[in-house]
């Protein structure tokens, strides 16, 4: 997670109470999920936010907590909750865009784009045959 996340929590004039539990929320995600800045290059999140969904039909159904926060309460509000921060971070980084890259995270962003390139060169290539 970026530095200047908290910075642009504040800059969005969001109270001091809610950029508190997000920073919370999105620093247990990383904790459990692994870092979120590599969650967005891998996805924009996207296989992260789906596994931290759990349907009315889930909580009728008493699935088990399907990520791997532990926590107390019922899972679908938790869930939520942990979701909405992940979901706020990457308006954050959609926003910031590459300038919130770390190093490694540029790297994993060339790495993707190579292989969308490649892949995009293969396809062309089987095309014309």
């Amino acid at each position: 997670m970026k530095n200047n996340y908290r910075q642009w929590l504040e800059n969005q004039k969001y109270d001091a109470g809610t950029i508190n539990a997000q920073m919370y929320r999105a620093e247990r995600v990383e904790t459990y999920h692994g870092d979120l800045d590599e969650h967005y290059v891998r996805d924009r999140m996207v296989g992260l936010i789906n596994t931290l969904r759990y349907s009315t039909d889930d909580k009728r159904n008493d699935l088990p907590n399907p990520s791997k926060i532990p926590f107390e309460g019922d899972i679908r509000n938790n869930l939520a909750s942990y979701r909405n921060a992940v979901e706020r971070y990457r308006r954050f980084r959609d926003d910031v865009g590459d300038a919130a890259d770390t190093p490694e995270t540029a790297t994993a962003r060339q790495r993707s784009r190579k292989r969308l390139a490649s892949a995009s060169a293969l396809s062309a290539t089987c095309r014309l045959r």
